[in-house]
């Protein structure tokens, strides 16, 4: 299955605050955890977008916060998918290691 904004969305992992599909920006919770992040798509061309993320992910077992960005997407569900894989992968690979889910896991980015 192809994925969408709407299917990416509804998975568990996501709670979605707000939602602008116009804009293409959606405010979000993950996992068990209360931060507020964002999540923007910009489209490049024709079949191209980009993503923009408001927070990094860095558990206990990270040396340094991983960022879902600078890759070219497809389609909005494959950025959303993208970012969805990448933090349940370390959100969870922290769990099995005995890690409760924290604020700090998400690191805000800082303005430059």
């Amino acid at each position: 299955m192809i994925p969408t904004i709407s299917s990416e969305l509804s998975h568990k992992m996501f709670k979605v605050l707000s939602r602008d599909d116009t804009n293409a920006i959606f405010r979000i919770r993950f996992g068990a955890i209360p931060t507020e992040m964002t999540i923007q798509l910009f489209r490049l061309d024709v079949g191209r977008f980009e993503m923009k993320t408001s927070h990094a992910i860095q558990t206990e077992l990270q040396a340094k916060p991983y960022w879902v960005h600078h890759r070219v997407y497809d389609s909005p569900g494959d950025a959303l998918r993208d970012f969805r894989s990448a933090f349940s992968q370390f959100y969870r690979a922290a769990q099995r290691k005995g890690y409760e889910p924290k604020e700090s896991w998400f690191v805000a980015k800082t303005r430059q």
